[in-house]
């Protein structure tokens, strides 16, 4: 990211762990990012998780690192 040229788009495509350790490692990271596309949410009324500890209620990409 910070070696290209032009802007860039992310792709994530699970949680969001990764980016958050390179915005840690890296303040100016986000320098050089144009767009950020996530697959989170859900257009169910409720989510997609079944842990025997949660109510199903959440994404799974969300929920699998909250703090990212």
């Amino acid at each position: 990211v910070n070696m290209s040229s032009k802007k860039v788009t992310l792709l994530f495509t699970g949680p969001l762990t990764d980016l958050a350790k390179a915005i840690r490692h890296n303040d100016a990271f986000l320098a050089n990012v144009e767009k950020l596309v996530w697959m989170g949410g859900t257009f169910l009324d409720k989510g997609n998780v079944e842990e025997p500890e949660h109510d199903g209620t959440a994404e799974w990409n969300a929920f699998w690192d909250p703090e990212a």
